[in-house]
Parts: structure tokens; sequence; C-alpha cells
């Protein structure tokens, strides 16, 4: 008779321990480890992360309460980083499971699942941009919409933006749509910069920008770049205005000709917006952004992004670090 799994699942609570449960059998033991699970904790039922497996516990095995779900059929946390928290855990003496949950946007850590959401965006197709409002004499409503969505400068238009903007907006776009003057079509919900790059991946290097590297900047870029398959540090050092910058988006846009993914951390959010500007307007690539100041939806989308290899650069604070990125090359 098969031993029954364990597994040991790391918790939100200011607890130094691991916690045992039975592993269901119709659940598959393989690849658990870095995955959600839902588990009844006291009265609570809590989302958990597994840190590791067994077929033995100090406990006896009719008190180990079961795994209530799986969430993740994959891990979320992969093993270099579920290593790296456990030694700041350790480091720091800090309980797991809060250095673990710490690491998560908010809604993995109440046991949203590890994907990207889509929304509907709105826009006016060419008979409604040519459209005369006032030829809608018995719709007042639908009239007042289409003004409104003429005259707005956006192109395309998502719920969260028309319910700042408009009360019971739903039925009257819906009539909209029927006559033909506005088209609805599904998106992603991105939490990347350049959304409208249609290769995330480039191939060769970008020729977009006219600034030449002198012999200084060139040989210390060429320094990183011959190193870029190999674990090194360097310091580049260099006054304010002395192009340093140019330096970083050199070896970026070779990193990225060798599909490599690229993290880069800013000491404070108020340089993120400053920095992801100047990245946008030379690299033709996905660029997400991680740091407090986003919302939700923002972080969870701009992270999904980032772990699956969509998002090739990451622009972000000190907690981007605790980020998965498969490729992660510079």
């Amino acid at each position: 008779m098969l031993k029954p799994v364990i597994v040991q699942v790391a918790v939100p609570v200011p607890l130094y321990s691991l916690f045992d449960y039975l592993l269901p059998e119709a659940v598959e033991p393989a690849s658990l480890i870095g995955c959600r699970v839902r588990v009844q904790f006291g009265r609570k039922s809590l989302v958990g992360l597994v840190v590791s497996t067994s077929h033995e516990s100090s406990f006896a095995l009719n008190r180990l309460k079961p795994v209530l779900e799986m969430i993740d059929t994959q891990a979320v946390l992969p093993s270099d980083l579920m290593t790296l928290l456990k030694w700041a855990a350790a480091y720091y003496h800090h309980p797991l499971g809060d250095v673990i949950f710490s690491a998560l946007p908010k809604r993995l850590r109440e046991g949203e699942p590890a994907v990207l959401k889509s929304e509907n965006h709105w826009r006016l197709n060419a008979v409604g941009r040519g459209a005369d409002a006032d030829d809608l004499t018995r719709a007042p409503k639908q009239a007042a919409l289409l003004r409104y969505l003429q005259s707005a400068e956006a192109s395309e238009f998502t719920a969260s933006q028309l319910n700042a903007d408009w009360d019971n907006w739903r039925a009257p776009l819906q009539g909209l749509i029927k006559k033909s003057l506005v088209e609805v079509e599904e998106k992603v919900q991105s939490g990347t910069i350049n959304e409208s790059a249609a290769q995330p991946i480039k191939t060769q290097p970008s020729a977009d920008s006219n600034f030449t590297l002198n012999a200084q900047q060139a040989s210390a870029a060429a320094d990183v770049i011959a190193a870029l398959h190999s674990y090194q540090t360097f310091l580049l050092q260099g006054i304010t205005g002395s192009g340093k910058t140019e330096v970083y988006l050199d070896i970026i846009e070779h990193a990225l000709a060798q599909n490599l993914q690229v993290l880069v951390l800013v000491p404070e959010i108020s340089l993120t917006p400053q920095l992801t500007r100047r990245f946008t307007q030379r690299l033709n690539t996905q660029i997400a952004s991680l740091h407090s100041g986003l919302n939700d939806t923002q972080r969870h989308s701009a992270w999904v992004q980032a772990s699956q290899g969509i998002a090739r650069v990451v622009i972000g604070t000190r907690s981007a670090l605790f980020t998965p990125l498969p490729d992660l090359g510079l």
C-alpha cells in the first residue's frame, strides 16, 4: 500500500512553522512545490503555498487535515525564487509564510488564478465617427453617449473608463452597437507599457537611436554583453549626464536580441515613469512596470506577463526582484 503524500504548507500567518496536510489521492504529487493550495487553518480557509512534500509527519495521520483545493497546476514561484525567499526568511528571522506571500500580488495571495484576464474594449467605427448624434432623436441617451464618444480624446473605452465618466451607459451603448456605430473587441488586460508591440522578442538590436556610444561607453557595454550568459557583477561609474543610461540601453538591446529578459531596478517609485518613457521610446518590446503605486489589476497583469515571459523588460523597485522571470539574463 502506498503511503499518503504529506505536503508542508506555508501560510501567511506570523508563525515560524510549516503545516502538514494530506494530499488527496486524486492529485498527482509531482511538481507540487511552489503551487498554491487552499487549506483549513483553524476556523478559517486560507491560501497556502507548498514548500515541500514527504511521506512522514510528526503528527498522527488521523490528525492531519486534507488539502481543500489545489489552486495551481504548476508552480507560481520557481525553485530559485523559493530558495531566495527561504534564505531571506532565515536571514531576517521572519516567518516564511509572510515572506513568501509578500512576494505575490494581492490577487494571487487571495487565490485568483495566475492567468491574464480579458476585458471588453469599445470603439467607434468609421460610420460612428461620422454619424450625426442629432439623428438619434428617438434615443436621447444613445445620442448623448455618441457625442461623448466622438468628443473624447481616447479612441477605445473600457468599462472602468466609462464608469468614471458616465452613468448607466450599458443600455445606450448596446443600442449603438445594434445600430453598427460602435464595435467591441475583447482584449487581455495588460500591465505592460508598450501594448502595441506585436512581437515581444526582438531578433536584432534596435537601430532606431541616433546616439553613438563613445569609446569608453562602447568598451563598458562590450564587457557586460560578453558576460550575458554567465554570472558576473559590474559597476558602471560616471557623473550625471555622462551617458550611463545609453550604455544600459545598448546592453539591454543585445540581451533582447538573445531572447533574454531584463530586470531593471530603480531606487524609488518616482523614477519609474521617467525611466519607463525613455525605455519605451527606444525599445520595441513589451515593458512591464512593477511597484507599489499600481492598482491590484495592473500589478496582477504585469506580474503574470513577466512570469510567463511575455514582458521582456521589467522595470520596478526592489520588490520586483521577487518576480519570476523564466528567461532572465540581465
